[in-house]
């Protein structure tokens, strides 16, 4: 398999390449975007499905601000047949009392409450497997769809177009900046496999074959599933895993489930998503932000590094077996080699347990002497702030090879 490298959430950002979206379909996206954000509920009259063809999950933590567009643009969608799954997140403001009142108003909102804050992974896992719909959507609650057709065009694509039914179906994304009116298509996919159903292992082959594929297809929205599909996602992740509080990185591990248990996966060319591009990821925020030795929030970061180590230390197990995957894990031990987030790092309970994963990574024979130095040169400047015990980790800086003591040059 080439490089599971694309998952991280700050590829995208950094890296991704977009192209103007058509006047044409340019003109009614907007317009479809504006008619969701307007404050005014839809007026549409709307009937409960007992067996919906797609369910939306959408995962809500004082979402009071942001809920109404997202649940409009579910709304507004012409495929009637759905179920809209709400997971209030032990949130402490009216989002539970707006849920309501959207309820009231239509029945095909199925809200669930959470006793406790379980966090991002476990609402969207779990939604899911509640969910009546033979397919499930994921949307995050700030953003939605653009294009009232998607969730019928993906559905019939899924299940009518071809001799048998497909478990993913991926639409195109459009993006836009915060208080940006410029749309931008994410134009990552492979026009040569638009229509085509690809098959394992073409489908890992399809998004990993090409660094300039690694884009907004390596996130869960975008894309309708086989409920199916979401309960053998569910097992491969383990209930150990998504039972956690999980705020961050969860895309990562969705997507690694998605792209190693799917079995037949189609690309099509309509633009059905809008996703806000505001330039700051979860290893990126100003939560990281160092003045002089403080972070600005301690907590809000360890909660963060937390996240990290457990989605790394999940995928470690899961691919220490397959020498392609190298440059993926790699890359999550090198992506923090900036002096901010090492001082992160080892201001946190997580140091040791981090330092670890960089020792487990050198013992695989199958890493190649570059790649153990540059993660040498990583652990070396992250021994540096002396914080830890980090004694027992001394063969790591035995690397004659390191001739540069400073950061590693991302």
């Amino acid at each position: 398999m080439r490089s599971i490298i694309i998952f991280l959430l700050i590829l995208y950002f950094v890296n991704s390449e977009f192209t103007p979206i058509d006047k044409s379909k340019e003109e009614s996206i907007r317009n479809f975007i504006s008619k969701n954000q307007k404050e005014s509920l839809t007026n549409k009259k709307f009937k409960k499905s007992e067996s919906p063809k797609v369910s939306v999950v959408i995962s809500l933590f004082n979402a009071e601000k942001k809920i109404l567009p997202a649940i409009r643009s579910v709304q507004n969608q012409n495929l009637e047949e759905i179920e809209i799954v709400c997971v209030n997140d032990k949130s402490n403001d009216t989002t539970l009392t707006i849920l309501k009142e959207l309820k009231s108003k239509d029945p095909r909102i199925n809200i669930i409450i959470n006793k406790y804050n379980r966090g991002t992974l476990y609402n969207k896992v779990y939604g899911a497997l509640e969910s009546k719909g033979e397919y499930i959507v994921f949307i995050d609650v700030e953003e939605g769809f653009a294009n009232p057709d998607i969730l019928k065009i993906a559905y019939e694509t899924a299940t009518k177009k071809y001799n048998e039914k497909i478990e993913v179906v991926n639409y195109q994304t459009c993006v836009s900046k915060t208080g940006d009116e410029n749309l931008q298509l994410n134009s990552v996919l492979n026009p040569n496999d638009f229509d085509k159903i690809l098959k394992q292992p073409e489908i890992i082959d399809n998004y990993y074959k090409d660094k300039k594929n690694f884009d907004y297809s390596d996130f869960i929205f975008g894309k309708i599933y086989s409920k199916q599909l979401i309960k053998r996602i569910s097992n491969f992740i383990g209930p150990n895993i998504w039972n956690q509080n999980i705020e961050s990185f969860e895309d990562i591990l969705i997507n690694y489930a998605v792209m190693k248990t799917a079995k037949t996966l189609v690309n099509i060319q309509d633009i059905g998503y809008w996703h806000i591009l505001d330039g700051e990821s979860n290893l990126e925020n100003k939560e990281w932000e160092i003045n002089g030795d403080r972070l600005k929030n301690p907590e809000k970061t360890s909660k963060i590094i937390d996240n990290f180590i457990v989605v790394t230390e999940k995928l470690f197990e899961l691919t220490e077996k397959e020498p392609n995957s190298v440059e993926f894990r790699e890359y999550h031990l090198k992506k923090l080699g900036d002096e901010k987030y090492m001082k992160a790092i080892a201001r946190s309970i997580h140091y040791d347990k981090y330092l670890r994963l960089c020792e487990k990574f050198l013992e695989w024979d199958y890493v190649g002497k570059e790649d153990k130095r540059r993660v040498r040169k990583f652990a070396k400047n992250l021994l540096n702030f002396e914080v830890g015990s980090n004694k027992i980790f001394g063969y790591i800086l035995d690397d004659e090879d390191d001739e540069d003591d400073g950061l590693y040059d991302l």
